[in-house]
């Protein structure tokens, strides 16, 4: 059996709970600063050809300009997308 008080067990306890409450924190902070986009924005290349395929193993449609939305590409194209076999 052990011979400590009551008290020095009860202070361990909230002590490693306090440690592992600080750890959660910085962890979930890191995280959080690491996955907001850039302020300042820079170059760092250029699309030569841009192809959308809707479905993964169709034929793909070539694009001239989209938009970057956040599912994926947004075609700027007025005619519908048709699919067919």
């Amino acid at each position: 059996m052990s011979t400590r008080p009551a008290t020095s067990l009860a202070l361990w306890g909230t002590l490693a709970a306090t440690a592992l409450a600080a750890g959660l924190v910085a962890r979930w902070y890191g995280r959080w600063k690491n996955n907001r986009p850039p302020v300042k924005w820079r170059r760092v290349g250029e699309l030569l050809e841009l192809t959308l395929y809707p479905l993964k193993s169709g034929r793909g449609i070539d694009l001239e300009e989209a938009d970057c939305a956040e599912l994926g590409l947004r075609t700027t194209d007025k005619k519908p997308l048709v699919l067919r076999d």
